[in-house]
């Protein structure tokens, strides 16, 4: 398998790198969530679609861009899986209720940079956004 992931990878294609994780099998796994598990009564993907997401834009994106390969674009098209608490925080602290809100959680880069703000900000402000740096950050930005 590995060497097939690695012809997936060189090939800096999305298409290729799902192809690789859907085709991945396993006696075992193909039927079981845990090791206890009563089989399942259909195959399920041994990595599913949200992994492969965030494979996708933690792993073989940077690696693909390290590689001087020109991806941007197919990695800005990539739509969100799933979303969670932190994104959630993030842009309810970002935009409220406002409608650009929705737009942040639709695409994995999106959502990969609300990642980013809450860590950096998010995580180290214990004042609930009333002394966040975050804005006075953007101010030195724009």
């Amino acid at each position: 398998q590995w060497s097939r992931l690695l012809r997936a990878s060189g090939k800096s294609s999305v298409a290729a790198a799902r192809d690789f994780f859907r085709q991945l099998e396993h006696a075992f796994w193909d039927f079981h969530y845990t090791l206890t598990a009563a089989a399942a009564p259909k195959r399920m993907a041994i990595i599913g679609a949200s992994r492969v997401a965030e494979i996708l834009a933690n792993v073989l994106f940077p690696f693909w861009i390290s590689q001087d390969a020109k991806v941007w674009p197919e990695y800005a098209k990539l739509p969100a899986q799933l979303s969670n608490r932190r994104v959630e925080t993030a842009a309810t602290r970002l935009f409220g209720d406002a409608s650009r809100r929705g737009e942040f959680m639709k695409s994995l880069a999106h959502q990969q940079g609300l990642l980013q703000i809450y860590e950096d900000f998010c995580m180290r402000d214990n004042s609930d956004c009333a002394q966040c740096p975050f804005p006075e950050q953007m101010a030195k930005w724009g």
